[in-house]
This record gives C-alpha cells, structure tokens and sequence, in this order.
C-alpha cells in the first residue's frame, strides 16, 4: 500500500496469532517511492514475518516478574529518546498532563490483589496507545512470544514506566536535569535464549563443530549437512532468520532423509558409503551439537541404512594380483607427454603406497624433513602437521 507516495508492507496477523500480537493487521514503511525497490523489499519482509509467525508458534515463552520490569525498563529508555525534544513546546506538556492523569489511574490498578479480574474497567485502548508499540518491539526483537495474559501484565508494567517518563521529561521542560532515580530502579534486561551462545540454529552448531574437524573431515560432514537441510522444507519444516533450527529435528526427519538418499543415489552409491559418508556425518555433527549442549539429544542414533549391515561384516578385500601388476607397471611406463611436475609422482607413489600401505594424499604431502633415520633403519613420518591425516594420528 502506498502513503504520501510511500510504500508500506501490510499484512493480516494469522488468526491463532492474534491474542499474542495483540492485533490484526501489520504495517510497516519500506522507505522508498520507487516501485521496483519497493518490489523487492516487500519480498524481504514476507520472508522476515512468515519466519517470525512460524518462530512464534514453536517458541512460547514465560517471563517472570524481574523480566517483565526490566522489559518496562527499555520501555522507559526508549520513550525518553524519542519524547524528550517534543515535550518542550507548550502543548505537549497540557496534552501530557491529560495523558499522565489517565495513565496512572489505570496503571494503578496492576497491585490489584485479585489479578485480572478486577481490571474489566482498564480503558486498554489508552493503553495500547501509550504504551502498546515499545514493549512488542522488545518482545519482538528477543524473540519471547507470550501470551493476552502476561502481555497485558507486560503493558500496564510499561504503562507504569511512561509514567515514570513523562515525570522526568516534565522535571526537565522546567529546568530540573538532576539524576534520575527512575532509571536505576529497572533491572538489566537479558533477551533469552535467541541471543544465547548456546544457538541451536545449523550454521550455529556447524561454525562451533567444525573448527575441531580437520579441513578433510569438514568437507564430508558440510556434504552431507547440506544435502539433509536441502531436504527439510519438503518434510513441512519452515526456517527461523534465514537457518535451520536443528533442535525441531526428529528421528523421522532423518529417517525419511535416508529414504530418500536410497532412492536419489541408487546406483551412484553403495550402502555402506550411503552409512557412512552420509548418515555417519549427519551423526558426527548432531553428536557434537549434544556435547555443546546445544541439542538435548542425537535424533540420527538407531537410524541406520540396513543394507549396509550386510556389506559391514564382509572383509575389504585388497587388489589382486593382476590389478597390483596393471597398476604398478603403469608406474614403470613412460609418463604422459601431458604431465611435466608430475612425473616422479606418477612413478613414485604408487610403489609407496604398496611397500607402505599408506594412503596416496599421505604419500603425496611427505616433506623432506619427514624422511627421518629411526633404529638404523630409513622412515617415513607421516604426520597431521603435513596435511591431511586419519583420525589425526602420525605414525
């Protein structure tokens, strides 16, 4: 919609949302006349309440009594910042001398003994126009969703606290910059746990994961997350600011991942590599999400490819004899004309890898300083600090 040529997004507050959001529609400027930029912000903000109506439904929150009065604290600072200059002129201080008188009296009210019962005759409209907008923008940029009850605690809190406000600003329009005692009676706020270290979000879990996973290890675990997340919004699942939140994952979820891994890379993989290149990494990441008591649990343990039980118990056979020969004396062979750096490689590795069972990329970051005299006898040291290495282990 358009105001002064301006363009606003607007939007219909979902039914079952309503009590909590305290109202219907949504309206918010897009600061911008031009069509095409007010196209492509208004996509933005789609995306941005769609996932916060979908974040408010799967977070219902509690905030106690010391949350709610350091709530109405920013209320009180906020309400300052924005009224200060405007309360000088004349009118402002009769028009708040209205305001305040109305105020209180229905403020008051919030030490009734009998709760929520006696406060039927609270204009909340005075309320809400007073008080209504700054703590939903607290509870909003916390992530904290409540309840018509505890919101309605919450505004008279508030309510209290711009009474608070305009006192101070009256104090100042007529010369009084003294200390404010007011602001030292609001605890600290604290926004829970969406601004916690302890995120559950994918990006979250992997950023605090993978820098114990060597850059080997990262690759195959990253894989594999990516594959599972690209398959998350087809099992009904919606993200949170643009991420995953790992902690609304189930067995199912990976369950039906693994399903439909059979069916996408039948074959393209076997189902031992299926096992553990794919459900293995999943395992690995959620696994080290629960030690950083980022997740209460593993939702990947017991799921398993059950193909692959079978393959499991069977011996990895190793070349034979005609391969080893087809191998190696290609090794012996003129190299291609094609390659110029790699030509010892081509000759060399294969026949140390044979004599040493190590693995081609171990052979191939060997260092001259690795080449070390132990017992009268010529070794390789094959170690993590040279590269790539399995389990982490030199040898």
């Amino acid at each position: 919609m358009k105001v002064n040529g301006v363009y606003y997004f607007r939007q219909r507050v979902p039914r079952d949302l309503v009590p909590q959001v305290q109202r219907r529609w949504i309206k918010e400027t897009l600061g911008t006349k031009d069509p095409a930029i007010a196209k492509s912000r208004h996509a933005e903000a789609a995306a941005k309440y769609e996932a916060f109506w979908d974040h408010m439904r799967r977070h219902p929150a509690a905030i106690d009594h010391r949350e709610t009065v350091a709530i109405a604290g920013e209320v009180y600072r906020d309400f300052l910042e924005r009224n200060r200059d405007g309360a000088r002129h004349m009118w402002a201080a009769h028009h708040w001398k209205w305001r305040h008188l109305i105020l209180s009296v229905a403020s008051r009210l919030i030490d009734a003994p009998k709760g929520f019962e006696t406060l039927k005759g609270i204009d909340w409209d005075v309320m809400e126009q007073d008080a209504g907008e700054s703590p939903r923008a607290v509870l909003k940029a916390a992530g904290i969703v409540v309840d018509d009850e505890m919101f309605k605690a919450l505004l008279l809190r508030s309510s209290r606290a711009i009474v608070k406000g305009m006192e101070k600003i009256v104090r100042e329009r007529e010369g009084d910059y003294g200390p404010d005692p007011a602001a030292d009676c609001f605890p600290k706020f604290v926004p829970p746990r969406d601004k916690e270290k302890r995120s559950a979000s994918a990006e979250d879990v992997w950023a605090a994961s993978a820098k114990t996973w060597s850059p080997a290890t990262q690759k195959k675990y990253r894989h594999a997350l990516d594959d599972f997340l690209a398959q998350l919004r087809s099992y009904g699942l919606k993200q949170i600011r643009g991420d995953w939140d790992l902690s609304m994952i189930s067995a199912e979820h990976v369950q039906s991942w693994r399903d439909g891994l059979v069916l996408r890379l039948k074959g393209k993989a076997t189902p031992r590599t299926l096992q553990r290149e794919y459900l293995g990494s999943l395992k690995a990441i959620f696994a080290s999400a629960v030690r950083g008591e980022r997740l209460r649990e593993n939702p990947a343990v017991g799921v398993f490819v059950k193909e692959a039980w079978g393959a499991k118990a069977q011996d990895m056979r190793g070349f034979y004899d005609e391969e080893a020969k087809t191998i190696l004396g290609a090794a012996l062979g003129d190299p291609s004309p094609r390659m110029s750096s790699h030509r010892a490689a081509q000759r060399w590795v294969p026949w140390l890898c044979a004599y040493t069972g190590a693995r081609v990329y171990e052979i191939t970051q060997v260092r001259g300083g690795d080449i070390v005299m132990r017992d009268g006898c010529w070794c390789i040291r094959i170690t993590p600090d040279a590269g790539g290495q399995k389990m982490g282990q030199k040898r």
